[in-house]
């Protein structure tokens, strides 16, 4: 997510939107950035590049991508993730994301996926990585095409390959055995082959959206709650005011209540007036330079 905060930070847009965020999704996030950040990696760089010095952001990812000699290894190491994910785990998700998918469809997908793992695997880790490009080569998709052609490229230029074909060998072995344990519990399902089922999520999801939000709402509730009762406890406050007269306490607790209220208005102020303070000392706000020429396709 370093690129992604880079490109959101300096106002950065493109139509394509390489870089997700997992806030309400689940599923090929980090594969998704991979392959933004091999696309886009010139203008994420050259961004970091003329951040200031006190952007975390820029200076982690300069460090990681060109600030030792074991860059090209990072690089290649997350390359790992894209290359398997989109050829192989994106269209298997995509073949059991219906909402009327019989079992034994089901049964025969994770089978096929089974046996794609197993192809890559091999007898051996050795030459894992050639497999596994020779199969994403047959994946038709535009983006995906043009960061395969990148990875390929700083493949020519790395020699431990050793490095590269262990921690793919490692990483798909423990994929086939979570395969082999979700695989294993759809046989256990009493059921007949073509007894149907929904695989989306989406319409519990919604269902459930309201009550969530209630109940996170209700969570914070109670924490502020139990955290001023125990407050009052501790230090007798709620003793003390129960002996006072009803209009001395209603009196007391209005008076609490507003000054509450004002100082977390003064926070908040304080708070606006450090991120104004900030964008000025740093030129967030004002238009950028141009990043994309007219012949870009890009918004």
């Amino acid at each position: 997510m370093l690129a992604a905060n880079i490109l959101r930070e300096y106002g950065v847009r493109n139509s394509k939107n390489y870089f997700q965020t997992d806030q309400g999704s689940r599923y090929g996030v980090p594969a998704a950035n991979v392959m933004g950040l091999f696309i886009l990696e010139k203008l994420v760089m050259d961004t970091a590049f003329t951040a200031p010095a006190s952007n975390r952001y820029a200076t982690d990812l300069m460090r990681f991508l060109r600030g030792s000699e074991d860059s090209n290894k990072t690089r290649l190491k997350l390359g790992l993730i894209s290359l398997v994910h989109f050829p192989i785990l994106s269209p298997f998700v995509a073949k059991l994301t219906g909402s009327s998918l019989s079992h034994n469809f089901i049964i025969g997908e994770y089978e096929n996926l089974k046996n794609d793992v197993d192809a890559l695997l091999g007898t051996s880790r050795l030459g894992i990585v050639d497999r596994a490009i020779r199969r994403a080569e047959q994946y038709d998709d535009h983006d995906f095409s043009a960061f395969l052609a990148l990875f390929k490229q700083h493949l020519d230029y790395f020699t431990d390959h050793q490095f590269l074909e262990t921690e793919l060998f490692i990483s798909l072995s423990l994929v086939k055995e979570s395969l082999r344990k979700y695989r294993n519990m759809m046989t256990l399902v009493i059921a007949s082959p073509t007894d149907t089922y929904s695989s989306d999520n989406r319409i519990s999801e919604r269902s459930f959206s309201l009550v969530k939000f209630k109940e996170s709402v209700n969570h914070g509730l109670l924490t502020e709650n139990l955290w001023q009762i125990a407050i009052a406890k501790a230090s007798s406050t709620s003793s003390w005011l129960l002996n006072r007269p009803k209009e001395e306490q209603l009196r007391l607790i209005w008076r609490a209540m507003r000054t509450k209220e004002q100082n977390r208005r003064e926070s908040i102020q304080a708070r606006d007036n450090n991120l104004l303070q900030f964008a000025q000392n740093n030129n967030i706000g004002e238009e950028p330079d141009e990043v994309f020429s007219e012949d870009d396709d890009c918004d």
